[in-house]
């Protein structure tokens, strides 16, 4: 993402353009390589954002970036290991330039978000800072 984007602008993009698609009875899955980027926190910022843009569940696979989560919020080394080799044991760890197939997918260029503003009643109808000398709609 470039410099100054938050992943409150991520968040708000995928719930802009996750409102758009019927998400009922379905879960989200992220993955691609700018998966890789996002932080943990990252991730928990647009995860949180489930119920907004409509979806049952939003999923991030297990990675490296968890790994370092756990680590650096304190849990015990044999924790942090059992994860890891579970994860990798039952297939769900993440790899970048996996092809899963999907019943529909969306792409999202995360070097085109850009910062934005959105009220909390509506975050799907966000507006980039860039176009907030428009008037806005009465």
């Amino acid at each position: 993402m470039r410099y100054g984007v938050l992943a409150t602008d991520l968040a708000l993009m995928v719930t802009h353009l996750l409102r758009q698609i019927d998400l009922q009875d379905k879960f989200v899955e992220f993955f691609g390589p700018g998966v890789s980027i996002l932080t943990a926190g990252d991730r928990a910022v647009v995860a949180n954002m489930t119920p907004e843009f409509g979806g049952n569940s939003a999923y991030f696979p297990i990675d490296g970036q968890t790994i370092q989560y756990l680590r650096t919020t304190g849990r015990s080394e044999d924790h942090v290991n059992f994860v890891e080799r579970s994860a990798k044991r039952v297939g769900i760890w993440f790899d970048p330039s996996s092809q899963p197939r999907y019943t529909s997918t969306l792409q999202i260029d995360l070097a085109s978000i850009e910062p934005s503003l959105a009220g909390s009643r509506r975050p799907q109808d966000r507006i980039p800072v860039s176009e907030t000398r428009r008037p806005l709609p009465a």
